[in-house]
């Protein structure tokens, strides 16, 4: 904290005036998803200073993305600048199921071999700061209450929707996790009895339905049947290139097919949603994740399923926007997580000193 003034008073001492120096400490935060590993150094107020963006390469293996990722933490520490007696900690955020309390992360469905791996514990033995490890979706949900649109909202939800599909949930102003702090996985809510097969091992899960991955592959099954598309000459004879951007793309230009694809998926993720809806009358739901860039053609569906498909006192007060951060949204929350736990020790601090004010 560094003075900057004194306040007005009504009788007795003026209080003194402080604001955070924030160059005095630093957070890293790390995202690292199905596709891309996405880095940011922020400073005490969260301002990303310093950000990289790289590609995953999950088939690598985890020792060796975890290597990389490593590499890439100190290259974005030296290229900052930041002494490292300034760096307060790392938050690492993966997209799979993590134990938070225990900083270790039990399975990631689209990261092969990343089962019951102790990320606390190794991250602290490799950089000597704490660390903090939990799942992208909650880390993103942190940065929209801190820095995105639910910042006066103490209920929402924020919805994630790329090559997997998982929720954070805020409640009363606290993010919440559930009794083993696995709250959220929405990806897994069945919503079609006899759907094809999650890779949780369930049947119809919306994940299996409604993900990215899930769209590709209803899309090179309707190509392998001899649906006419637009999607043929985008891939040309490699199917295996097809990805859900380009179905996104297609739909935005006319695509019969792709739009039947990207619309079933929409009422699908608006079906789940209402059920939250219904469950946890939040205030305020977000959408971000990758397949958000469908726009009016995805967004304005779920909207749609949301209204007729939720109570409608229950819809009446709830706002349904997409997200407004960019891509680090996760990256900059699991930052956050490290300054969530520094600003504990503010309101003790602060109660030893009365003459302060911020």
């Amino acid at each position: 904290m560094e003075e900057i003034g004194t306040g007005d008073s009504s009788g007795g001492r003026r209080p003194i005036l402080l604001q955070l120096k924030s160059q005095t400490g630093y957070a890293l935060g790390v995202d690292i998803g199905s596709f891309f590993t996405r880095l940011v150094l922020v400073d005490l107020t969260g301002k990303v200073i310093l950000s990289k963006k790289v590609k995953t390469n999950p088939e690598k293996g985890q020792a060796e993305v975890l290597k990389s990722t490593f590499l890439l933490l100190r290259r974005l520490i030296k290229e900052s600048g930041v002494q490292r007696s300034y760096l307060r900690g790392i938050g690492f955020g993966i997209s799979g199921i993590v134990d938070f309390h225990k900083g270790i992360c039990h399975f990631c469905p689209n990261l092969p071999g990343w089962e019951n791996v102790p990320l606390k514990k190794i991250i602290e033995s490799e950089f000597k700061v704490p660390t903090l490890v939990d799942d992208s979706v909650r880390a993103a949900t942190l940065a929209e209450k801190r820095y995105g649109a639910a910042c006066s909202v103490d209920n929402f939800v924020f919805v994630s929707i790329g090559a997997g599909i998982g929720a954070g949930i805020f409640t009363d102003g606290r993010i919440y996790r559930g009794g083993n702090g696995l709250a959220g996985e929405f990806g897994h809510i069945p919503v079609e009895e006899n759907g094809p097969r999650c890779h949780c091992g369930n049947f119809g899960c919306l994940e299996s339905l409604a993900s990215g991955p899930a769209l590709v592959n209803q899309a090179r099954k309707a190509l392998g049947e001899g649906v006419n598309s637009s999607l043929r000459k985008k891939v040309g004879e490699e199917i295996d290139n097809l990805t859900a951007e380009l179905i996104i793309e297609a739909a935005g230009e006319g695509d019969k097919l792709a739009f039947n694809i990207l619309h079933r998926a929409a009422e699908y993720i608006g079906l789940g949603i209402s059920m939250l809806v219904n469950l946890l009358n939040p205030n305020l739901v977000v959408i971000g994740g990758g397949m958000v860039q469908g726009g009016g053609i995805l967004f304005e569906t779920i909207k749609r399923v949301i209204r007729t498909r939720s109570l409608e006192v229950s819809f009446r007060n709830v706002e349904v926007i997409p997200t407004q951060l960019d891509d680090n949204g996760a990256a900059r929350g699991s930052a956050t997580f490290i300054l969530e736990e520094i600003f504990e020790v503010l309101p003790e601090f602060l109660k030893e000193r009365s003459d302060v004010r911020i």
